[in-house]
């Protein structure tokens, strides 16, 4: 006998202090009373490890039998840096010596919005773009983004919403 089927319960969420519940519990992929499924525990698990805003994440349900009908399922979660800038050089055949700065804002605006801005300078062209992103429950995570490229004697820009 392996025991009483469990069912899940109330969230428990643990390792907050820049972002709101509200992050977490949005891309929460059960509901108190579902059945427990192994897999979706450990998917949700994974989709928090790879968020930006977090260095580290663990998911995981209390297996007392005793609370079976509804067995608590907690979240304990370590921030990451909220901001980040790179340098970089490089050379290419195609487009000469290049330098680079890349910023990342994992919290913009306190909104848990992610923001990757690059300005990339080469002998052949220049780039400049911007990225905004939000996850989502569903896996369809919004996007905007803009870019402006500069070419030797053209000029290509251009702006998306997903």
């Amino acid at each position: 006998n392996s025991g009483p089927a469990f069912r899940y319960g109330s969230v428990i969420i643990k390792g907050l202090s820049r972002y709101d519940e509200s992050l977490i519990r949005d891309l929460v992929p059960f509901k108190p009373g579902d059945p427990y499924k192994r897999d979706e525990l450990l998917a949700f698990q994974t989709k928090l490890q790879k968020m930006p805003q977090f260095s580290s994440a663990v998911v995981h349900m209390e297996t007392d039998p005793a609370a079976y009908q509804a067995a608590p399922v907690e979240v304990v979660l370590s921030e990451a840096q909220t901001q980040r800038i790179s340098l970089g050089a490089g050379y290419s055949s195609n487009t000469g010596a290049r330098g680079e700065i890349n910023y990342t804002n994992n919290n913009l605006l306190d909104h848990a919005l992610r923001l990757n801005s690059i300005v990339r300078v080469e002998q052949k062209r220049q780039t400049l773009a911007s990225r905004r992103k939000r996850e989502t429950r569903s896996g369809r995570d919004t996007y905007f983004g803009c870019r402006i490229l500069i070419a030797t004697k053209r000029f290509i820009s251009g702006c998306s919403a997903l």
